[in-house]
Parts: structure tokens; C-alpha cells; sequence
């Protein structure tokens, strides 16, 4: 059965049980229409279809009161009527009996007849009584008792006219006063029916079923009242018609009830309803005193009719002011709706803005304002507390290379990891971008470094997004309360240790004092190289690559150099790492390309020299979009041609494919040339080779280091030369310092080498000197 309000009515089926209640109705109103023309040998029959519908009604009524999530009220309701129809069913075999022992009058009714159908009577009217109403003010029930007034007299008035005033009528046809009252009785309960439902309603009880019920009962008080008209057929009452009559209406209600939604008691009526049965009853006793005037003096009936046509009138009139007030009331009552809505959606309003400002809107998480608050209120409350703080590696790249979509989804699969590896006191946040933080109550810094490996073997595992496998990799810094540290300076302690861990390619780092120091330095030192180009402290040195054996200089690679004001000389293994962290690579990167073509036009114009330069290339340029177009366009604007230009990378910038990649084989279709520096240190090297658009390999100087001995570097360096010579790849060895290394290097078949023991990094003006005496035949 379909619960709520809401919920449609199941279609009609007639039951086995409805189909048995038609037929049997209609066997005793064909017995009763027969019967006016042919007499009975045998009434008792007559009785027999009213025990067989009598425990049809109660076993109807019986499972209509077990309903499962009925009212309370409305079950007992269907119980009552159920044992109305027991007793019913009882007082029809009783008279079936009065009927066969009755002799010449079988349609007398017997006291014990008589007391049983009170019985049910009464069970009918107790039930009735029962049912929830829908009043809730004084007025209500002020207005209910007045209608109810109207109608009963109304119907009182009918009753005696039609029926009590000819009592000696039904005493003789029936043998006893039994007919009489109990056609009252009927009536009293199809009154009580329609009261309820027409005037105030009942909680629960189906309407429709409720209206079934009425049309029953007044349609059995209407046939039981033909027995007066039935007094010359002794072996004929008016009960066979009415009681099967009642027990049909009874079924068919019971039967829709179950089909009908079930609704609680104190669900409320839908709209302004207004009721037109106590009007109806006035008009009716109108009609009456018209129709009891009829063939009386013309004067007194001018009266009446006139009276009663005033009635109607003003009837109409107050039903017409009823309409239009109901119509206001329901305007008001949608009003109020309505602003009871507004209130409620401004109140889901202030719900949804409230968790908007402490919620990123992304991976709804915490934000950085609500992880404050938190870090914050721990504080005050004296509790020890850890703070991660996680920064993705390389996610620019992804927004590059598969959209801000793509990216968007990988920081949704990095929350989903996160909530799932912490604790549930634990606050998961994301702080922007690609920043997220974890605030863990309770736990130090050792403590908390115990969860960090399992927090970031979840969130590093590899993640599949539109279709390609992406490796995730993070810095975590780690850093607690300890040593009274206020909530801001705990956030800025795992802020400098997770700087720290990407510094180092360490997957997490806790705090230490000592890198306090260490992150104000190379924040002031990042400060300082935004301004080197524009104060002119950078410059550039080229080392040259030669060809083994002779040491003639074929190309050179140029560094760049910083010298710091204060500090001197700053490596550059330190500052191109902060230019990394801090984003400045991209602009110093420009710059050295750029330095790079305005000194071979130099080159060119005053020494008639066309010498080729490699140019290093970060992972962040090779992932931004547009870096071709840069490439091309800078070379263009100096009118260098792109063959003298090699770019040389590194393997972790293009280990992973996607924008970087694609990046290097436009620029190579272009005419550069592309070098894989530092190479057998990084990821995946000889895969590479088949799948990075590579002209030359740079033998890492560690390989080349070994190579005097019989140990892994000699073995590693000699299958080199051969993997690259099978792919038509040419090979440099790196960091060449003695005249063995180049010996051995050759006779293993390399043919070009770079490293201190043929020059060390040369100035712009040295470059040239190196190429005539090159060109002139000297052997370095």
C-alpha cells in the first residue's frame, strides 16, 4: 500500500468477495420483484443471502481494520463496523429462524431478533462516533453543532411526516415497533455519516469511502421503509432488500478504503470548503411546507410560497458572500504559504552561504578560513595539535597539457584520498590550488610523521583522468604546537617544511628551527632574482662540446651565471632550483634564450662566425602553453636560424608525456634540435628514446666517472654508445676531467664529449678565440 498525502488510489478490481455481494443483492432484489406478483411457497429463503453478506461485510471490514500504517483511530473505526456486521450477520440467522417457526405471519420479528440487530446497531453508531473530526477552534465546533442542528431537525421533520406519524401502520405490517426503530436507527447513522464528512471531515478514513457508506445506509433505510406497502405479502419485507443493500455499500467502502492512501489522523484539510447541506435541508423543508399546503386555502399557500422563495434568496445571497469570502481565505492562505516558503528558503538561504564561506566549493572541504578557525580555537584550548600542509608536484602541468577540467578532478581524487586516510576528528582542508592541509587534534609532530607515509601512499598512487594514468606526487611539511607556538606560527612552520620537502624531492619533511632560517634566506634570495635581469646581475658561459679525438669544438652550452650584490657568486644549482620554486623560471628562461640569439647575431656580424648553442629548457616552460610560439617567434625576431638552437632537457620534464612532449616534437618540426641532458638519472631512460623526438643523449658524468674501472658505470656507458648508434642518435659523454676518460671514451666509439679537461665554462669573447684556433688546426 502507497503511504502519504500525496499518493494516488489503486485502480478498481472487483474482488471475489464484491463479485459474491453483487450477486447475492441481486438475487434478493429479483426474490422481492417476483415476489409482488408470485407468493413464496418457502420466505425463510428470502432470508438466506443475508448471513452469507453479513460475513462478507465483516471479513471485508476485519481486513480493511488491519491495514499495516493505518490510523489508530481509523482502524478501530473499521473494527467497529466489522462487528456491526457479525451482529448483523447473527440477527439475519435469527430471522431466517423467526421466519420458519413464524407460521402464517413469517415476517415478524422476534425480541431476540430484535435485540441483536440493536447490537449492531449500536457497534455502527460507536464507531461513527469515533472517528477523528477535524475541529480545532471554539468557533468550529460552534459552527459544526449549528449545521448539525439544521440537518437533524430537517431530518426529524421528514421522519415523522413520512414515517412516525403512521406508527399504527408499521405495527400492523410488521407485528412489532421493530422495523420502525430500526429504520431510525439507519437513518441516525447515515446522518452521523454525512455529517462528518460534508461538514468538518474525518482524519484518515478515505472520503469516498465514508460517502459509500452513507449511500448505504439511506439507501437501506429507504427500501426497509417499504415494508407498510408490503403488508398484504406476509412471505415479503422490506429488510430482504435493505439489509443486503447496506452489506454491499459496506463492502465496497471497506474494498476502497484499503485502495486509498493512508493518511494520518491530523493531516489537514486541503483549502476553504464550504458546505452546502445546511442549506440544502432549509430548502428542503421549504418544499415540505409547500407540498403540506397543497390544496389548502390559496391565501395561507401565497404565504408560504413566498416565505420560502424569501429563504432561498437569501440563501443564495449569504452562499454567494460564503464563496467570495472562501476565495479571500484561500488568497491568504497562499500568502501565507508563501511567505512561510520564502522564510524557509531564505533560512536554506543563510545554511548554504554560511557553509559556502568555511567550504571550498571545489572538493567541499574546509577552506583555509575555517582550518584558521579551528587551528585557532584548539589553541586557546591549550590541546597539542599537527598541522600537514600538502602541496602537489607539477599540477600546472596537468592544467596545461588535459585543462582546468581534468585538474579540477584530480584535486577532487586527491580530497577523496584525504578524507579517507585521516582520522574523523581530523579537518581536511584545501587552502587554494593546489595547497591542502590537514589539522590532526591530539597528536604531535612524532605522532602525526607516523600517519604521514599512509596519508601520502594514498594520495601519490596514480590516478586515471579522461582516459590517461598520471603519476601524483606531493611535498608534505609537517609541524605541531609544541614550544607554545600560537596557530598562525604552527601553519607557517609546516608552510616552510613542506618547502623544505620540495626542495629536497622528499615526500615530507617535519619542522626544525633551523630551516626558519633556511626559508627567509631563500625567500630574500627569491626576491632578489625577480630583479637580477632588470639590475643586469645574470649573465651567461658557454662550454664547449667536442669531438673526440681531435678536441675540436663543435657547439657549446650555455649556463647561466648570477652574481649576487652581497652574496657573490650564487650556484646554480641553487638559484635555478628557487627560480623553480618560485615561478621566476619561466622569465629567466626567456631571457637566457633570448641572450642566447642576440650573441650569435653577434658572432656572427663581427667574426663571420656561425657557431651553435645549446639553450637548457625547464619542465615549466616545456609545459606552458604557448612555449613554442615563444620559441619560434624569439628566434624569428633575431633572424637566427632554428638549426643552431638545441634544446637540451632533462628526463623528469617529458618522463610523463602529455604538453611537454607535444611541445619538443613542434619545436623540432620546426628545425630545433633536442638534447636529453643528465641522461640514465631520471625516469623510464630508454623508454624515452622511442618515445621523446630526441636527436642527441647527454651520458650523465657519473656514468663517465667509472668508466676507468670494470664496475656497473664501464658497462652501463658501453651499452649506451651501442643503443644510441642502433636508434642513429648521436651521444655526448658529460663531465670528461682526464685524458683516460676521453681515451677510453673513444675507443668505446663516442665521438663527442663535454667536461672540465677540455674547457671550463668560457665567456662570449673567449667562445671566439676557441674557434680559430680550432679552425686554424691546433688540437687542445
Amino acid at each position: 500500500m502507497s503511504v502519504g498525502t500525496g499518493a494516488a488510489v489503486r485502480p478498481f478490481r472487483p474482488t471475489p468477495q464484491i463479485v459474491a455481494a453483487v450477486v447475492l443483492t441481486l438475487a434478493s432484489i429479483v426474490w422481492c420483484v417476483v415476489g409482488l406478483w408470485y407468493e413464496w411457497p418457502v420466505p425463510a429463503l428470502g432470508w438466506l443471502p443475508l448471513p452469507v453478506l453479513g460475513l462478507l461485510a465483516a471479513y471485508e471490514c476485519r481486513a480493511t481494520a488491519r491495514v499495516p500504517g493505518a490510523d489508530p483511530a481509523v482502524r478501530r473505526f473499521w473494527a467497529s463496523i466489522a462487528v456491526a456486521s457479525a451482529f448483523v450477520f447473527a440477527g439475519s440467522v435469527s430471522m431466517c429462524y423467526d421466519s420458519l417457526q413464524a407460521g402464517p405471519a413469517p415476517t415478524r420479528t422476534s425480541p431476540r431478533s430484535a435485540l441483536i440487530f440493536m447490537g449492531g446497531l449500536a457497534a455502527a453508531h460507536w464507531g461513527m462516533f469515533r472517528l477523528p473530526a477535524r475541529i480545532r477552534t471554539a468557533g468550529e465546533r460552534l459552527r459544526f453543532a449549528l449545521d448539525a442542528g439544521v440537518i437533524a431537525v430537517t431530518v426529524s421533520l421528514f421522519g415523522w411526516h413520512f414515517s412516525l406519524r403512521h406508527v399504527e401502520t408499521w405495527r400492523s405490517s410488521t407485528g412489532s415497533d421493530f422495523a420502525l426503530v430500526a429504520i431510525v436507527a439507519v437513518a441516525a447513522v447515515s446522518l452521523v455519516a454525512f455529517v462528518k464528512v460534508a461538514l468538518i471531515g474525518t482524519g484518515g478514513v478515505d472520503p469516498r469511502a465514508l460517502h459509500l457508506l452513507a449511500i448505504g445506509t439511506f439507501g437501506s433505510a429507504a427500501t426497509a421503509a417499504l415494508s407498510p406497502a408490503l403488508a398484504d405479502r406476509p412471505y415479503l419485507n422490506g429488510c430482504m432488500l435493505a439489509v443486503p443493500i447496506a452489506y454491499l455499500f459496506v463492502i465496497l467502502s471497506a474494498d476502497r478504503q484499503r485502495r486509498a492512501p493512508v493518511e494520518r489522523a491530523e493531516s489537514a484539510p486541503g483549502g476553504v470548503k464550504v458546505s452546502v447541506l445546511p442549506y440544502v435541508a432549509v430548502v428542503a423543508a421549504g418544499g415540505l411546507l409547500i407540498e403540506d399546503r397543497l390544496g389548502g386555502p390559496s391565501e395561507p399557500m401565497l404565504i408560504a410560497v413566498t416565505v420560502v422563495f424569501l429563504t432561498a434568496l437569501v440563501l443564495v445571497r449569504q452562499l454567494t458572500v460564503l464563496r467570495e469570502n472562501a476565495r479571500l481565505l484561500a488568497t491568504v492562505d497562499a500568502n501565507l504559504a508563501a511567505l512561510r516558503s520564502a522564510w524557509d528558503d531564505l533560512d536554506t538561504v543563510q545554511t548554504q552561504l554560511a557553509h559556502q564561506a568555511s567550504h571550498d566549493a571545489l572538493t567541499n572541504l574546509a577552506n583555509r578560513a575555517l582550518l584558521a578557525a579551528r587551528v585557532d580555537a584548539a589553541t586557546a584550548e591549550g590541546e597539542r595539535f599537527a598541522v600537514l600542509l600538502i602541496d602537489l608536484n607539477d599540477f600546472k602541468a596537468v592544467n596545461d597539457w588535459l585543462g582546468h577540467a581534468a585538474g579540477d578532478r584530480l584535486l577532487e581524487v586527491v580530497a577523496e584520498r584525504l578524507l579517507h586516510a585521516v582520522r574523523t576528528e581530523d579537518t581536511v582542508a584545501r587552502l587554494g590550488g593546489d595547497e591542502f592541509a590537514v589539522l590532526m587534534p591530539g597528536l604531535d609532530a612524532a605522532s602525526a610523521g607516523e600517519r604521514c607515509a599512509e596519508i601520502a601512499a594514498r594520495v601519490q598512487r596514480p590516478v586515471v583522468i579522461e582516459g590517461h594514468q598520471l603519476e601524483v606526487s606531493a611535498g608534505i611539511g609537517l609541524a605541531d604546537n609544541g614550544n607554545a607556538a600560537t596557530g598562525a606560527d604552527v601553519l607557517r612552520r609546516a608552510d616552510v617544511a613542506m618547502y623544505v620537502a620540495k626542495a629536497k624531492g622528499a615526500v615530507f619533511v617535519g619542522y626544525h628551527p633551523d630551516m626558519d632560517q633556511i626559508a627567509a634566506e631563500e625567500a630574500r634570495l627569491a626576491a632578489d632574482l625577480r630583479q637580477a635581469i632588470e639590475r643586469h646581475q645574470l649573465h651567461l658561459l658557454y662550454q664547449p662540446v667536442v669531438e673526440l679525438p681531435s678536441g675540436r669544438t663543435v657547439r657549446v652550452e650555455a649556463l647561466m651565471r648570477w652574481r649576487h650584490p652581497t652574496d657573490g657568486m650564487v650556484p646554480p644549482d641553487r638559484f635555478i632550483a628557487i627560480a623553480e620554486r618560485s615561478g621566476t623560471i619561466d622569465t629567466l628562461g626567456e631571457w637566457a634564450l633570448r641572450e642566447v640569439c642576440r650573441q650569435i647575431v653577434s658572432w656572427r656580424a663581427a667574426y663571420q662566425l656561425d657557431i651553435e648553442v645549446n639553450v637548457n629548457v625547464s619542465a615549466r616552460q616545456l609545459r606552458s602553453p604557448g612555449f613554442p610560439d615563444l620559441v619560434s617567434g624569439i628566434v624569428a625576431e633575431y633572424g637566427v636560424a632554428p638549426s643552431a638552437i638545441t634544446l637540451e632537457i632533462t628526463e623528469t620534464a617529458v618522463f610523463d608525456g602529455g604538453p611537454a612532449v607535444e611541445s619538443l616534437r613542434t619545436l623540432r618540426s620546426l628545425g630545433f634540435r633536442v638534447a636529453l641532458d643528465d641522461f640514465g638519472t631520471g625516469h623510464s631512460s630508454l623508454s624515452l628514446l622511442t618515445t621523446c623526438p630526441v636527436d642527441i643523449i647527454k651520458v650523465d658524468k657519473s656514468f663517465v666517472a667509472g668508466i676507468g674501472g670494470n664496475g656497473q658505470q664501464a658497462v652501463i656507458v658501453t651499452a649506451l654508445i651501442q643503443i644510441t648508434a642502433g636508434l642513429n642518435l648521436h651521444a655526448v659523454a658529460e663531465g670528461v676531467e682526464t685524458a683516460d676518460q676521453a681515451s677510453r671514451l673513444y675507443a668505446l666509439g663516442y665521438r663527442f664529449a663535454q667536461g672540465y679537461y677540455f674547457d671550463r665554462p668560457l665567456p662570449a669573447d673567449d667562445v671566439v678565440s676557441r674557434f680559430r684556433v680550432d679552425r686554424a688546426g691546433v688540437v687542445s
